[in-house]
């Protein structure tokens, strides 16, 4: 709230947000099988509205991605949300899930280029349902309880009537700051600290996998569990996630076996502001390191990402410039493993 253009009525019941971001990519990668490729793309291309209605405690979203993989657009957040008391808000709509917090960050709010190969594992993307949130005694700490169709966004009905839970809960012991932003960009004088956990199980046929929606034959017991954390002081950050999962399908299925199959999952990253004349609140460095294994009875399926990235801030996330190197290495039945590098350069404008 409070960038970009708004309209807002005399009265100060109704008030509309209107803003843009545009992320312009170029990605240079070094395939370990198969030709190089080099690509220029448009990662996102986002118009926003958000506000109130008839009074403050009624907010609202709507999020369009223009540059959707499909070449028609895509809605991504659609809901309203309503303030009871400091310790109670209700939302009703589409949303992400409350779940791991390398998720919740907007992608906007990045230290690299995209998230890491663990969230793309073992995330909760967006989902429609309702629920209950709040970031009571001044933000010392936070919860979430939603209940959400597990079929993914825009879908018109659920595949059974089972729901997908998730239940989030986080702190923030030195006092609310911006824990899901992931720069220290405003350079806190006294150490920051958030820890969070979260849970999450469904028994419907359809799951989050690999940034995408998986459908299963018959239905499957899912189980997640994700805990993570955020440092920040004085221009650097820390951030650490963890994930497990717990499957248990039927046979037939292709992305799983028949039985109980457990994966886990974790990422750990860091960020300095190079605290240099002219550069200090400009230039940051970032490193990464992720994990992942989908399944632990098959030693032959991990894979690996380790990263450098850097970030100029023009004007903080609204108008940067950032570049990152990384190289996944998948690990294969075969004798030698696949290890692909990318390049890539992004700009990105909010306004």
């Amino acid at each position: 709230i409070g960038k970009g253009f708004y309209l807002e009525t005399l009265d100060d019941k109704f008030k509309l947000y209107i803003y843009n971001r545009t992320q312009v990519r170029y990605t240079y990668a070094d395939n370990d099988r198969g030709e190089d490729t080099s690509s220029f793309r448009i990662r996102r291309q986002r118009v926003n509205f958000e506000g109130h209605a008839f009074t403050k405690d009624l907010t609202y979203r709507v999020q369009w991605d223009l540059a959707a993989n499909t070449g028609t657009g895509n809605l991504l957040d659609a809901y309203a949300n309503y303030k009871v008391e400091d310790w109670l808000q209700f939302r009703g709509g589409q949303y992400k899930v409350p779940f791991s917090r390398e998720r919740l960050d907007s992608s906007g709010n990045l230290q690299f280029v995209d998230r890491s190969v663990a969230n793309a594992e073992f995330q909760l993307d967006r989902d429609i349902g309702v629920m209950l949130h709040a970031k009571p005694k001044k933000g010392l700490f936070e919860y979430y309880l939603a209940v959400m169709s597990g079929a993914g966004e825009n879908q018109t009905r659920n595949s059974n009537n089972e729901f997908l839970y998730a239940a989030r809960l986080a702190v923030n012991p030195l006092g609310d700051f911006d824990a899901y932003s992931e720069s220290d960009l405003e350079h806190y004088e006294t150490p920051k600290l958030a820890l969070g956990t979260a849970y999450a199980w469904n028994n419907g046929s359809k799951m989050f996998v690999d940034d995408a929606i998986r459908t299963f034959n018959r239905p499957i017991t899912l189980r997640e569990f994700a805990t993570d954390l955020v440092f920040k002081w004085r221009g650097f950050s820390l951030l650490g996630d963890f994930y497990w999962r717990g499957v248990t399908a039927h046979g037939g299925e292709t992305l799983f076996r028949q039985g109980s199959n457990k994966g886990y999952g974790y990422r750990a990253q860091a960020g300095y502001f190079v605290p240099l004349p002219y550069v200090s609140k400009h230039l940051e460095v970032a490193g990464r390191y992720a994990f992942v294994n989908p399944d632990t009875r098959n030693q032959d399926d991990t894979e690996r990402e380790i990263g450098a990235a850097f970030s100029w801030y023009f004007f903080g996330h609204d108008n940067k410039l950032q570049g990152d190197v990384r190289r996944v290495t998948r690990e294969r039945n075969s004798p030698d493993d696949l290890s692909d590098t990318e390049y890539r350069l992004q700009y990105q404008l909010i306004f």
